[in-house]
């Protein structure tokens, strides 16, 4: 039998024992709760800084990027190809004029390229931005647009008028050569003699039907879009470009070349940082939403 001297000893022992690991325990469990109050506190900080960039950002983009001046450029490789500035965001008025020869242009009927709000960069303008830092070449415009010419090489179809398409590849390859607007005069030309039945070999004493053609589509052409040069032409390619892709394509598809960086905005902001997070199927259940709520206005 264990004598009264030594369990209650032994008892007192054990509850300090027990008290010991009891503290040392809640001194972790404290220590625990500490940092967990701590990160809560600094991931709420973090989350309403993160909620007012955010907004702050939304707010100045609806506000100014409609109305300020943006600058477009098309990328291949490390050389600018094309672009044009652009600040109001609508197309002037949507009514569209198709001549005799089935080309059409955009504005009021007497085909005033103003109505495009857009103004071409010409080819010796682009060739000054090649290497040049993106702050330098920003020069007090809001925003710069890259587009990469693989975005557009990749596409099958691009429409540019009804009944006028080609491969995107096709564009940029006209787009890159030195006379970009007679090439486009001249295809536009064999196509209105092939569907007249007219062999382009043929002449007469005015000259090769093919020649007429091109000089009436050249000035045709000049007088609907206010082609000045090669970068006038070229700009206008650009933004036929992109409306037939956006067309074809649907909205989403900005939101996936800005994922893959296919479209580059500078200066980046919070905004177009916060997109590439973003998992694809949000973007696609808001725009089933906005179609719905479009649908039931209509």
């Amino acid at each position: 039998m264990v004598e009264p001297l030594i369990i209650i000893p032994l008892a007192l022992f054990i509850v300090w024992i027990a008290f010991v690991v009891l503290a040392f325990f809640f001194k972790i469990f404290r220590t625990i709760l500490k940092i967990f109050f701590i990160a809560n506190v600094i991931l709420f900080v973090v989350s309403a800084a993160y909620g007012y960039l955010l907004y702050k950002d939304f707010i100045d983009l609806k506000e100014n990027f409609p109305t300020q001046e943006k600058l477009f450029l098309l990328k291949d490789g490390e050389q600018y190809i094309a672009g044009f500035t652009m600040k109001e965001l609508s197309m002037g008025d949507d009514r569209r004029n198709e001549d005799e020869n089935g080309l059409k242009s955009s504005g009021t009927s007497s085909g005033d390229s103003s109505q495009l709000p857009t103004k071409p960069l010409s080819k010796e303008k682009l060739a000054s931005y090649s290497g040049k830092k993106l702050s330098e070449v920003l020069e007090g415009r809001y925003k710069i647009i890259i587009i990469n010419a693989e975005m557009f090489k990749k596409q099958k179809r691009i429409s540019l008028q009804p009944g006028l398409e080609f491969t995107g590849n096709e564009l940029i390859t006209l787009i890159k050569k030195d006379d970009s607007f007679g090439a486009f005069a001249e295809f536009m030309a064999e196509e209105q003699l092939k569907k007249q039945g007219v062999s382009l070999k043929s002449s007469n004493l005015f000259g090769s039907p093919l020649d007429s053609q091109k000089k009436q589509f050249t000035e045709q052409i000049k007088e609907s879009f206010n082609i000045k040069d090669e970068g006038s032409f070229d700009s206008l390619v650009l933004v036929f470009m992109t409306m037939g892709t956006l067309q074809e394509q649907g909205p989403l598809f900005l939101v996936e070349q800005l994922k893959t960086g296919d479209i580059a905005i500078y200066p980046n902001t919070i905004i177009f940082k916060s997109i590439k997070l973003i998992p694809n199927k949000a973007f696609e259940l808001a725009a089933e939403k906005v179609a719905g709520k479009l649908e039931t206005e209509n």
